[in-house]
């Protein structure tokens, strides 16, 4: 193996965990919501696949049955987890729904990719550990273009679902990751009927796009929003507010807010603050979307912190206290939001103030 082939090698394992740990922050990062835990998923998944492909890449031959049954299964989890993240973002999501399209885009061909991979007549027939490298066998070549050509599906759903978006930023962001989808989805196929050179390339790509990812995500913190505000603006063409008196509402809510300040209840929710003003939590999130620009919970967190900046610099109770005084329950979410709000952390704009004070 020469430099390139080691460099290519570390640069994927790298693109591997760079993923696994992107899913972990992210699934326990705070508040908790769908469209989180199922990027975090897509994440991991990709990550499992970056590791493993890399080493059955180099030990294919040797490695049991059910590390290559595994792995071929996990070709069908990023899609279709990436789609049902989109979709949940877009306000498109029931919940009542979940599970049913979690179970039948997800588990349903995850499950039956491996129990064909480690049963199959045709398995057992071609590969033998020691014998065949898994890409030179007919039916993992056979599996790799279904599992490309149902990824190539999902990324068609989630264009579909971002041409109307307006934001030439967060449209652009979208297509561009389903472009990726589609030119790795193609280089799979060609990995498997012409030459494993490709689906090399093709873990390269992947890796490229993990990186860009982090890269976002220390950018923009606040992308995700964005990107569901952008949904509700499209969804909200025809709108729920029509006969709904949207300035008293907002002035209600206002009210809720700085005098009876609910947002310091930590298990403060859309749909509980919607029955407080009489309306549907579906008429409260576009309300918010549209006069106000922001989602739900950026709303909350805001006025969160808000007062907290107050509390930091009027008051001797420490970080902790007032974190939970103004509604986050516990310091790591506060710090997270306080970052992302004020651009600093709690301690160093409570230095600062101290400083100027002097």
């Amino acid at each position: 193996m020469d430099s390139a082939d080691w460099l290519q090698n570390g640069f994927v394992l790298f693109g591997g965990f760079l993923a696994v740990l992107l899913a972990v922050t992210e699934f326990f990062s705070s508040p908790f919501k769908r469209s989180k835990f199922l990027f975090s998923s897509a994440l991991l998944s990709i990550g499992v696949l970056q590791l493993s492909s890399e080493f059955l890449l180099e030990k294919g031959n040797a490695l049991p049955n059910f590390y290559v049954s595994f792995h071929t299964a996990f070709l069908f989890l990023p899609a279709p987890l990436a789609f049902l993240c989109v979709k949940s973002l877009s306000h498109e999501a029931d919940p009542a729904s979940d599970l049913r399209d979690v179970t039948l885009l997800v588990g349903l061909p995850f499950l039956s990719a491996f129990l064909y991979a480690q049963f199959s007549d045709l398995f057992f027939a071609e590969y033998v550990p020691g014998t065949c490298k898994f890409l030179e066998c007919g039916m993992f070549r056979y599996l790799y273009c279904i599992a490309a050509v149902f990824s190539l599906v999902f990324a068609y759903r989630i264009l579909r679902i971002s041409v109307p978006i307006r934001n030439f930023r967060v449209r652009t962001l979208l297509v561009i990751f389903t472009f990726d989808t589609c030119i790795v989805s193609v280089l799979i196929i060609l990995g498997a009927i012409v030459d494993v050179l490709f689906f090399k390339t093709a873990l390269l790509i992947v890796t490229l796009v993990v990186c860009l990812l982090f890269v976002l995500g220390k950018r923009y913190p606040d992308l995700a929003d964005n990107i569901r505000s952008e949904f509700g603006k499209t969804k909200y063409a025809r709108t729920r507010l029509a006969g709904l008196n949207s300035d008293s509402v907002l002035e209600r809510l206002n009210f809720l807010l700085d005098s009876e300040k609910i947002y310091r209840n930590e298990g403060i929710s859309l749909t509980g603050i919607a029955k407080d003003l009489s309306i549907t939590p579906h008429q409260l999130s576009e309300l918010i979307n549209q006069k106000l620009n922001q989602g739900f919970f950026s709303l909350i967190n805001g006025r969160r912190i808000e007062e907290a900046k107050i509390l930091l610099t009027e008051t001797d109770k420490t970080v902790l206290e007032i974190a939970y005084e103004v509604g986050f329950n516990n310091r790591s979410s506060f710090n997270e939001s306080f970052l992302k709000f004020v651009d600093e952390t709690p301690v160093s704009y409570r230095k600062k103030y101290k400083y100027k004070r002097l």
